[in-house]
């Protein structure tokens, strides 16, 4: 089987689920067996064909007319996944491919009105795959990066909907001492990515939430001049929405609630 005609199947409903639960769990696991044979298709594949799948993918990954490297930095790449992967760790190895896609709107259709939105950035030596020009579903526009990658949290916030969106780095490394600056460059990214018109009044609110409560609790009245850091990090706390936000991020909505209240 030919390299591009395995990335052609890998596009369609019946494999890409097949493939991707066969890798993670292994082809002798029970969810390989049940992916295998109880696929949306009603097709039972073969467990061998799988494999020779899998295997044809991952040389079209060493294949230098096909894989690519040093993927542009101003790309945002989007992954829509119904729950957060996340939740016990801040950094996840992946064994299997990632289907990404670089329309916001393609990841969200993923995210089945449940969790989460992946905003993916790559280190320079990731190898991806522009599936524009194989899939079955051009209209996706999904680049497909490698297998055996950690995923990185950098940070994440919640937008308007409630949606949470989770900024990831994808590298080759579990530790990142190596990729500092990468890192450092793609924090500053992500805070201008950040809609501050949004966030406005429910910092506005979190903000007069803590003044009102200190004055109940404590009989402190809370000037804006006292508002220092230490504060800023105890109003966070006051909305989901701002748990997770850097301190320049709150500095601005401050200084945004005090222009609109002078």
């Amino acid at each position: 089987m030919s390299q591009i005609e395995s990335l052609r199947k890998y596009t369609s409903d019946i494999y890409y689920n097949a493939i991707n639960r066969c890798m993670k769990y292994g082809v002798d696991s029970v969810e390989c067996y049940q992916a295998l044979k109880q696929n949306e298709s009603g097709i039972d594949i073969n467990k061998t064909e799988i494999v020779r799948l899998i295997e044809s993918i991952e040389k079209a990954f060493n294949n230098k007319q096909i894989y690519q490297t040093e993927l542009d930095e101003n790309v945002i790449l989007y992954r829509g996944n119904s729950k957060d992967d996340f939740e016990l760790s801040d950094i996840l190895y992946v064994n299997k491919f990632i289907s990404t896609s670089i329309i916001k709107e393609v990841a969200l259709n993923h995210t089945k009105n449940q969790c989460c939105l992946y905003e993916i950035k790559l280190d320079k030596d990731i190898k991806y795959i522009d599936m524009k020009k194989y899939s079955i579903l051009k209209h996706e526009e999904e680049i497909l990066i490698q297998s055996n990658v950690y995923l990185h949290k950098i940070n994440e916030r919640m937008d308007k909907s409630g949606l949470k969106i989770i900024s990831v780095f994808i590298s080759n490394n579990q530790i990142l001492e190596t990729d500092e600056e990468d890192i450092e460059e793609y924090k500053e990214k992500h805070l201008k990515s950040i809609n501050v018109e949004e966030l406005q009044p429910i910092f506005n609110q979190a903000l007069e939430d803590y003044i009102e409560e200190m004055l109940e609790l404590e009989d402190i009245e809370i000037n804006m001049d006292e508002i220092d850091e230490k504060s800023l990090n105890v109003i966070k706390d006051y909305s989901i929405q701002l748990k997770d936000l850097e301190l320049p991020i709150l500095k601005e909505l401050l200084n945004n609630y005090i222009k609109e209240n002078n």
